[in-house]
């Protein structure tokens, strides 16, 4: 199949994450040219998480195979760009890429985690149909040219749970993650994001096409830790962040309070790791499915757990 291509779309998947390298290798098996001209990669360890933090070789070598196995597209393949920030904060890596889709005059961003990937599922109508997401996408910006955010479906569980997040953006040339934080987003020219109740621009409806899938079933347990110590550090940073009276927005006050006084935070994550990392016998874990289909395996598609 060809790719559609108006030539005024330009589509990047923008991705950050430290030594991940079968997350990558998942992702990057569920993506395709037909639907993304780049992939941003953004890598190394975020500030204060524990750990060597520079990207090590084996993930290194994730990025060239794809490199190379996107070189028998020719000129459609997908053209992947990788920019090494170790040391960085979330809200630096995170706005990397956004600098990025300026450098190669990108006007469509896809965001996705590495512990996220395409999935496909026909039994339970989750498609992976990229020409289809790419087409929505090109008629979302033709639509609404001032407007950037769009949101994907995002399965949470193995049992399909889902909810759906403001990951589409167009323009994303226009975009800025605000405040110093990683889950605050808009346009200066149209957003009031010095409001201190600002969090994002809101979506503009679902893109189709594409589904994602969320878990941490590739990550090993002291992958786990290092999460749950930089999660515990994160929401405790943003937080002062947000409290004008002690830090006056600086994100270095902020840091150092964070550091001092870190606290477990709740992590609603539903993913199976996650319930073993919390001690629960995945026994007790409520099945939603239909009985007849709960003996089922929800993995079609990518690596195999």
């Amino acid at each position: 199949m060809d790719k559609y291509k108006p030539e005024s779309l330009r589509l990047a998947v923008g991705t950050i994450f430290h030594n991940k390298a079968q997350e990558l290798d998942r992702l990057g098996n569920s993506l395709s040219h037909i639907g993304i001209d780049y992939w941003f990669l953004v890598g190394g360890g975020f500030n204060d998480t524990p750990g060597f933090s520079a990207t090590d070789n084996k993930t290194l070598n994730v990025i060239t195979k794809y490199r190379e196995l996107q070189k028998d597209n020719g000129s459609s393949g997908i053209q992947i760009i990788f920019e090494e920030m170790h040391g960085a904060t979330e809200f630096m890596k995170r706005m990397k890429y956004l600098d990025m889709c300026r450098e190669y005059n990108c006007n469509a961003l896809f965001i996705v985690d590495s512990d996220e990937y395409a999935y496909e599922n026909e039994e339970w109508d989750f498609e992976r149909n990229w020409e289809k997401f790419r087409r929505y996408f090109y008629s979302s910006l033709e639509r609404h040219p001032t407007h950037s955010v769009y949101s994907i479906r995002l399965i949470q569980s193995e049992y399909l749970g889902s909810d759906f997040h403001p990951r589409c953006w167009g323009y994303p040339q226009n975009m800025r993650y605000v405040q110093n934080s990683h889950y605050k987003f808009g346009n200066p020219e149209i957003d009031e994001i010095t409001d201190p109740l600002f969090t994002h621009q809101p979506t503009y409806g679902v893109m189709e096409g594409i589904s994602l899938k969320h878990d941490h079933n590739l990550r090993s347990d002291e992958d786990m830790k290092s999460r749950r110590y930089y999660q515990d550090y994160l929401v405790k940073y943003e937080q002062f962040l947000e409290r004008p009276d002690l830090t006056d927005g600086n994100p270095l006050m902020a840091r150092r309070l964070a550091l001092r006084e870190m606290a477990p935070f709740e992590d609603n994550c539903i993913c199976f790791k996650c319930f073993r990392m919390k001690g629960i016998d995945l026994k007790t874990i409520i099945d939603p499915r239909p009985r007849d289909k709960r003996e089922k395996d929800p993995y079609l598609t990518g690596i195999p757990l």
